[in-house]
């Protein structure tokens, strides 16, 4: 399978009209085949704890739930490509307005060379304990890092295409009452107090290793390198 994609990422777009976007409802139907399922649950799980706000992203992407999305990440938020991606020596990192401008495009509206998902599934496999985050500067008790060493990424797109992402993902996540908030959380009523957790930064890990039924992305701009999760991203982020 060919997939599309684009040589430049498009950073001008606004996040404030991102802000009054809506996202389509969700599908359970899944065309590639996976080897375990994550249903939609009704109620998104709470943010409050390091585990609680990655288990909000898996949610949001399966759910394809904008809103709930764009509450995941700090005003600072960096998305850092994978090591051998050479994605990241083009584009350095991903914003948190160029993650929800793709998210919006993925979950909903295309992009100007990719079709919306009709249905996303990731699946983290195996537990995801919370670890202190060891960087320079950050305490423990605000500070956390939580590794998902193995998942699967299937999205099933309105055009009849598919892209099956596997591999490994780093979050690091703050609590809030250290957290950069944006200013549209905080009219939204979330405030950066202890109760709820943020996702500061995510270093891609994914692509790496062929996992089976994995489609490659050999388009004539990106000739002999795996789908990354934040190759992904660049292709809905147009």
């Amino acid at each position: 399978m060919i997939i599309r994609s684009s040589d430049t990422l498009c950073r001008a777009a606004s996040a404030l009209a991102l802000l009054a976007l809506v996202t389509l409802g969700t599908s359970c139907s899944h065309d590639v085949p996976t080897a375990a399922r994550v249903a939609p649950t009704p109620n998104p799980p709470a943010p409050s704890s390091p585990a609680g706000v990655v288990d909000l992203f898996q949610w949001s992407m399966n759910n394809r739930d904008l809103p709930h999305f764009q509450e995941l990440f700090t005003s600072d938020f960096q998305f850092a490509f994978a090591a051998a991606d050479t994605a990241a020596f083009h584009f350095g990192t991903l914003s948190r307005d160029e993650m929800l401008i793709a998210a919006h495009h993925l979950f909903a509206g295309g992009s100007a060379t990719e079709p919306p998902a009709r249905s996303i599934s990731l699946i983290f496999d195996g537990n995801l304990p919370a670890v202190p985050d060891l960087r320079p500067g950050m305490l423990a008790g605000w500070h956390q890092a939580v590794q998902v060493p193995s998942l699967t990424l299937t999205i099933n797109a309105t055009d009849g295409s598919a892209i099956r992402i596997a591999g490994g993902l780093m979050f690091y996540v703050v609590r809030g009452d250290s957290a950069a908030v944006p200013p549209d959380l905080i009219d939204r009523g979330i405030k950066p107090d202890g109760t709820r957790w943020f996702i500061g930064r995510m270093e891609d890990g994914t692509g790496m290793g062929a996992a089976p039924g994995a489609v490659a992305a050999p388009a004539a701009t990106l000739p002999s390198h795996k789908m990354t999760l934040g190759r992904l991203l660049l292709l809905y982020g147009q």
